[in-house]
């Protein structure tokens, strides 16, 4: 049993099935990346649901400086949950290994499923107007991007 991952026997499914085992230096690495991800990731989306709440409360009192901040909180999100997600549906593979790519073990559907998902209303859209806040304190313009086309309003 040397090296970062060996290999035990076990049942999955009807089956035996090789499953990786690590060691536990390897098993904090992953633990502690993953509070750091969620801490970050609650810390966003807490943020961004305080401000929609807020905005929604206000209702027609809202005003277009409110409107921009929780649009930015939104946006902010969405980064910061596409960039995670891809992020750990690639790093399956460099942890598992090349083994990991077979069609059985069906992987890819995961990496697959998040790039989909957001190409629908791309990131890069969404980091311009972050920053455009950040930088300029310009309010972003609420836009629709659909199939390609990209619909302002306001």
């Amino acid at each position: 049993m040397s090296g970062l991952c060996c290999l035990e026997k076990s049942r999955l499914n009807s089956g035996k099935v090789r499953l990786p085992t690590y060691p536990p230096s390897k098993k904090m690495d992953l633990a502690q990346a993953l509070e750091f991800v969620n801490a970050a990731m609650f810390a966003q989306l807490a943020r961004g649901l305080r401000d929609v709440e807020t905005a929604w409360d206000k209702g027609e009192q809202l005003t277009a400086a409110e409107r921009g901040e929780v649009a930015v909180a939104i946006a902010s999100a969405k980064v910061l949950s596409t960039r995670v997600a891809l992020n750990v549906t690639s790093k399956i593979f460099e942890v598992m290994g090349a083994r990991s790519a077979a069609t059985k073990y069906r992987f890819e559907r995961y990496w697959r499923n998040v790039r989909t998902h957001t190409l629908h209303d791309p990131v890069a859209y969404k980091v311009y107007e972050v920053g455009n806040w950040i930088l300029n304190e310009q309010i972003p313009i609420f836009t629709l991007h659909l199939s390609g086309h990209q619909l302002k309003f306001g």
